[in-house]
């Protein structure tokens, strides 16, 4: 008689599955399995499995699918003479969510219950279910519980269809009680939080291989990082380099460009591609660079790192700016006039240029001092400090490998 009402049920899920084509299925390796999130025989008080699982639901836009049936279950003092608990993984978490806020709007209609009852067959032992309304379960991103009375050799039967999403797992807990007993909405809600648990337990990325690192630690050369491998759901992966001691500690998040005079940098933003180019200021500190990794789910974020490279190694000479144009300054020398320098030509790709205004006397041997911190830009507003004096500006060149300066010729007096 138990498995006249089981049956009855399975055809209100309509999950049409083929025996013989699920002993093929399994879930890709690093993709999230079902069967890892559906109740388990010690979520029922031991109850003994009749059948499990995997299959391909023609109804649902499903990956891949578990189902594993219990019979005389217990939650509590709750006895379950049936209980089904299946696990989909839907195409997307949108795909989920739709199929359950369908469900529920359908069945809040009296022609989409009427659909839903007239779906079972009825006989001497078994009648046709009655539906109650839908109602929230307030499980997952989305839930709706289905309550179903009908009755064995006369006798009233309490049932549920719960149906709840999490990203895009779809989760579904059937159960039908003891005849001429409650099976109250709280049995339902708590296997179904058990499911959502592990559903979002196994979304959640997780890594099994650390991210790792290839290419040369030294300035000038360009580190790639792979991201590792991962399980669960991974949407997108961003990086964060970071340059370490050269024991590997005391890590800080490297900046994409920094052109170290005393703490100026010209390009400070976080470096969040896949690459990395190592830089003479790397192998000036004799620092390692690692990798963090962080893995993003559709509603969770898991970070780690790899281990850290070999101390970066300074770069050849060669591979230095090296000037071969002298910089100018052009503009006319009165107080209060603007003068503007040229940054002169470079070999080896010099990419970033710093700009020192000196003040200069006008003897035979002249010395030159700095103007001020405030120098470094390739514009020089003439003040009436330099009245009498002559201006120079020297160019540090950067690129990644190293540096090199020139300075230009000095000006005529400042008048």
């Amino acid at each position: 008689m138990y498995r006249l009402v089981a049956l009855c049920v399975l055809v209100l899920t309509a999950t049409a599955t083929d025996a013989a084509a699920a002993e093929q299925l399994r879930p890709a390796p690093g993709t999230p399995d079902p069967k890892r999130m559906a109740l388990v025989a010690a979520d029922l008080g031991g109850a003994r499995v009749t059948a499990q699982h995997y299959y391909k639901d023609r109804d649902f836009s499903s990956t891949i699918s578990y189902s594993r049936e219990f019979e005389d279950g217990r939650v509590g003092s709750t006895a379950l003479v049936y209980v089904d608990s299946e696990v989909e993984m839907g195409t997307s978490a949108q795909v989920s969510a739709t199929y359950v806020s369908t469900l529920r709007s359908v069945l809040g209609t009296k022609k989409g219950r009427a659909a839903f009852v007239n779906a079972f067959s009825s006989d001497e032992l078994v009648s046709k279910p009655t539906l109650g309304r839908p109602r929230r379960l307030g499980v997952g991103s989305d839930s709706v519980d289905v309550p179903l009375t009908f009755r064995i050799l006369g006798v009233k039967t309490e049932a549920h269809f719960a149906v709840f999403a999490v990203d895009q797992a779809l989760g579904t807990v059937i159960l039908i009680g003891v005849p001429g007993r409650h099976a109250p909405l709280a049995v339902v809600t708590r296997l179904a939080r058990i499911v959502t648990t592990r559903m979002t337990a196994e979304l959640t990325p997780r890594n099994i291989v650390l991210p790792s690192l290839s290419g040369t630690p030294q300035a000038g050369s360009t580190l790639a990082a792979t991201p590792g491998t991962w399980s669960g759901t991974v949407t997108a992966f961003t990086y964060q380099w970071q340059r370490c001691d050269g024991a590997g500690g005391n890590c800080v998040d490297l900046p994409s460009s920094c052109v170290p005079v005393g703490s100026f940098c010209t390009t400070p933003a976080l470096v969040t591609g896949p690459t990395y180019m190592a830089t003479w200021f790397d192998a000036s500190w004799a620092g390692t660079i690692r990798v963090a990794v962080t893995a993003h789910g559709t509603s969770t974020a898991v970070t780690v790192y790899s281990l850290p490279s070999a101390p970066v190694a300074a770069a050849p000479r060669e591979r230095w700016p090296t000037n071969i144009l002298l910089p100018a300054i052009s503009g006319t020398l009165h107080a209060g006039q603007t003068l503007i320098a040229t940054a002169g030509t470079w070999t080896a790709g010099a990419s970033s240029f710093v700009y020192i205004w000196q003040r200069c006397d006008t003897t035979s041997q002249p010395s030159c001092r700095p103007v001020g911190v405030d120098g470094r830009a390739p514009t020089y507003v003439l003040a009436s400090a330099d009245l009498g004096s002559a201006l120079t500006v020297c160019v540090i060149a950067y690129n990644a490998a190293g540096a090199g300066g020139a300075c230009s010729a000095r000006t005529a007096e400042i008048s």
